[in-house]
């Protein structure tokens, strides 16, 4: 019997394998593609995705005709030629190390956590998350979790939003409007992380969307004031700063004011770089420049990479022990009862008939890091003992 998790799958994109405006222009030109198409082309039954300003990936279990599938299909091979395709226990390798903030740009991201449990939540509700997703995607998260609790990495700055907010709290002023721009993911993570903060500066805030009514849901529940769009793009210049989450591709070309002297672009698609070239009073943050701001915070976290894969490796070595425990259990039963029986009738000789048992199950199990003394030990421990009638 195979272990249900080799067949297990990761296929994406990620800023780790391409630059910012590549991931953009992928992550455009295939988030469509990918929901519509790539799981017909796949055959694939259970699987879930998770999209986010790092990462677009797909996790699924494969399907008889998936590897075929996928060297044949023009749209998979494009993912994978930017990306990476991982299966069995590399995948899983894969999801512990996204969960725990270690695959982020920002080393130590919070964020993901959150978003893996979404995107799990949202294939449950489809319908396409089995149980072995279930154990695979529960397995992550208790990772991470041990990742975090027994490491530095997830100390400080852990995300964009974080990020952002810190820029801001250096301002020497101690009182700013701001202009946050987008109530995605991370624009609800902005809102969230300056509402927490007020008690260091007082913000005046103002939430922007192209319709009121998300902008309206997020800023009424932290007092923060709301707009659409396009009232922005007249008023910008009442600000002191401006964040974007949001994609806003042409849009940054309608302002017909000033910009803020301070705007931070969040996103990869650097809608505002062109724009900010003739604005000499601003001060702008790409996420390339973010990257390079927080650059000694990232030092120190790289320090605590090698213990973070040493909790993987340990934690990915005793699922696959655990696996294989499992796999030989109805062997272990089976020969357990053979011992059990012949023991019973010549109990002179117990030790020479275990022995013969014991190097039996050795033979069955020698490609296995187990032998069969620590098999027998296992039955042992699992297995009540047989009653005497």
């Amino acid at each position: 019997m195979q272990s249900p998790f080799i067949k297990f799958s990761a296929i994406g994109v990620s800023l780790n394998t391409v630059t910012n405006k590549e991931f953009a222009d992928l992550k455009k030109d295939l988030q469509g593609e990918l929901e519509s198409n790539l799981i017909a082309a796949l055959e694939v039954k259970n699987y879930f995705f998770l999209s986010t300003c790092n990462r677009l990936e797909l996790y699924f279990i494969e399907e008889a005709n998936s590897i075929s599938n996928l060297t044949n299909n023009t749209l998979l091979k494009e993912v994978v030629t930017h990306g990476y395709y991982k299966v069995g226990y590399e995948a899983i390798r894969h999801l512990a190390r996204v969960a725990s903030g270690m695959d982020s740009k920002i080393l130590g991201d919070y964020e993901i956590v959150s978003q893996v449990k979404n995107s799990s939540n949202e294939a449950v509700e489809r319908g396409t998350f089995n149980n072995v997703l279930e154990k695979i995607v529960g397995f992550a998260l208790q990772v991470s979790k041990r990742v975090r609790t027994e490491t530095k990495i997830s100390q400080g700055i852990t995300s964009y939003a974080s990020a952002a907010v810190d820029i801001l709290q250096k301002s020497k002023k101690e009182k700013l409007r701001i202009a946050v721009v987008g109530t995605g993911d991370i624009g609800s993570q902005v809102i969230k992380y300056l509402a927490a903060s007020r008690k260091k500066k007082v913000w005046e805030v103002t939430v922007f969307n192209r319709t009121s009514e998300r902008a309206k849901e997020l800023a009424e529940a932290e007092k923060f004031q709301f707009g659409t769009l396009q009232e922005l793009m007249s008023s910008a210049h009442q600000f002191d700063a401006l964040i974007n989450c949001a994609d806003l591709e042409d849009d940054t070309l309608k302002f017909s004011t000033a910009l803020p002297s301070l705007l931070i672009d969040l996103t990869p698609q650097q809608a505002f770089e062109e724009i900010v070239k003739q604005s000499a009073s601003t001060q702008y943050y790409s996420l390339d420049r973010i990257h390079h701001a927080i650059e000694g915070v990232k030092k120190e976290k790289l320090s605590q990479m090698q213990l973070c894969e040493g909790i993987i490796d340990s934690c990915i070595s005793e699922m696959h022990q655990n696996q294989k425990i499992r796999h030989y259990l109805p062997l272990l039963h089976r020969y357990g009862d053979i011992l059990h029986e012949t023991t019973k009738e010549s109990s002179s000789d117990h030790s020479h008939y275990r022995n013969l048992v014991v190097n039996h199950v050795f033979k069955k199990t020698k490609n296995s890091s187990l032998n069969g003394c620590d098999m027998i030990s296992v039955f042992t421990e699992s297995r009540p003992e047989k009653k005497h009638e």
